[in-house]
């Protein structure tokens, strides 16, 4: 590939693979630099994609969950502390709450983010890719299936578990809610 199309599709996926990557790691420093790492590998294999098999963007996250798995594994260490900054295609970190002055209003929402991110952090970390691509990226069931390498049935399994798991964590704030 010729230099601009290597820096368009760095451009176009930047964010998204520092968000999965720093979704999954939970450490800001590591996530820049997985995530220079995976671009790395992503340029290196340019050459072998086929996009018969798959759309570009696609193979990419697919990098990046093979990537951070193996983080994990040599690190052996999936509990990080979450920081939870995000960017967006310019590298600007970005806010996650709704559009809101109210400083009690932030407060809460901080509050109940960090009780989400220790419910989100107590999954094993196959169900952790799962709940991820479901909830954050939106993805649907085949699209995890193709993701993740598991079967469909595996999915389907992984997703009710980890809905039964965070539902029992969080009872408490889906009451006062």
């Amino acid at each position: 590939m010729e230099k601009l199309s290597i820096q368009k599709v760095y451009n176009e996926n930047y964010s998204k693979v520092y968000n999965r990557v720093n979704q999954l790691v939970r450490n800001t420093e590591i996530s820049k630099d997985l995530t220079s790492e995976i671009f790395m590998k992503v340029i290196d294999n340019l050459q072998v994609f086929d996009c018969s098999k798959a759309k570009l963007s696609t193979w990419i996250i697919k990098i990046t969950n093979n990537h951070c798995t193996d983080y994990h594994r040599k690190a052996k260490n999936s509990r990080n502390v979450m920081n939870d900054s995000f960017v967006d295609n310019d590298g600007k970190e970005i806010f996650q709450f709704t559009d809101s002055n109210n400083a009690s209003d932030n407060v809460e929402n901080n509050e109940l983010k960090a009780k989400i991110d220790i419910a989100f952090n107590s999954l094993k970390p196959e169900f952790k890719q799962v709940a991820t691509l479901l909830f954050v990226e939106g993805k649907n069931y085949d699209e995890i299936a193709c993701l993740t390498g598991l079967s469909m049935s595996n999915v389907k399994v992984i997703i009710h578990r980890v809905k039964a798991i965070l539902q029992a964590e969080l009872q408490t704030e889906y009451q006062s809610l």
